[in-house]
């Protein structure tokens, strides 16, 4: 009976190991299997010429909003020429030569960069159109702090925009950044121009709601402004005036 057991356990054993050693030859499939396990596939849902196409949503809103600060550092948007009848009166006497500053700035950039860079954006009139929305809504909030604070809402505002270029993902993912970047991130307003131009740009997506926040953005920061004249509208006696 054990001889019987033993035997048994023996044959067992041995068609086992020789099952185990078939099963151990490299086939071709074996060995494709193991050189190469798993199969990539890479789909690019856009296509972005070169880095420094990439590069140029934020670079563009940068640009912008230094312009509104030189601007702003320049021009004196407060002191009017002539003596205001109201609030409304002095804001029509400032802001038609803010307008066509920003209308020209935000052309100018966008001309250079088709002439001299060669950019060669998916939705060129697209492109253009917000540059100029983006450089009023930036102006907008701009001119706002330096009719408030004066020159030390300049340097505020230069701060800012410091703070934006850490947070507005410009470079980097966002995810890439400390939590209090990326805790701010969607409320800036770079966040919203940099997102709108790649989608002018390369990608070709809807840019409604950025167009709806900054127009948002423009219509508030105005009418603050005419807030800020009409309390100030005691002073236009003080004014040294043109005419």
């Amino acid at each position: 009976m054990i001889h019987q057991a033993n035997t048994k356990i023996a044959t067992g054993l041995k068609a086992g190991g020789q099952q185990l050693i078939a099963a151990g030859q490299d086939t071709t499939h074996q060995v494709k299997n193991i050189v190469s396990p798993i199969k990539l596939t890479h789909t690019d849902t856009t296509h972005v010429k070169n880095n420094g196409t990439g590069m140029t949503p934020y670079l563009m809103s940068v640009a912008l909003f230094v312009g509104c600060i030189t601007f702003n550092i320049i021009y004196d948007m407060f002191t009017p020429h002539r003596r205001p009848k109201n609030a409304f009166d002095w804001w029509g006497e400032k802001i038609p030569f803010f307008l066509t500053f920003t209308l020209a700035a935000a052309t100018i950039m966008f001309l250079m960069l088709l002439l001299i860079n060669r950019l060669t954006p998916l939705q060129p009139i697209r492109t253009w159109l917000f540059a100029i929305l983006t450089m009023w809504a930036f102006g907008s909030i701009v001119t706002f702090f330096n009719l408030i604070m004066g020159k030390t809402g300049a340097w505020l505002m230069l701060i800012f925009m410091i703070i934006q270029l850490g947070g507005s993902a410009g470079t980097y993912p966002i995810q890439l950044s400390n939590y209090f970047f990326q805790v701010i991130h969607p409320y800036l307003p770079m966040s919203i121009s940099i997102d709108a131009f790649r989608s002018t740009l390369s990608i070709g997506n809807s840019i409604l709601s950025e167009t709806i926040i900054f127009g948002t953005v423009i219509l508030i920061f105005n009418l603050l402004m005419l807030i800020t004249f009409s309390l100030n509208m005691k002073k236009v006696t003080t004014f040294p005036y043109d005419n």
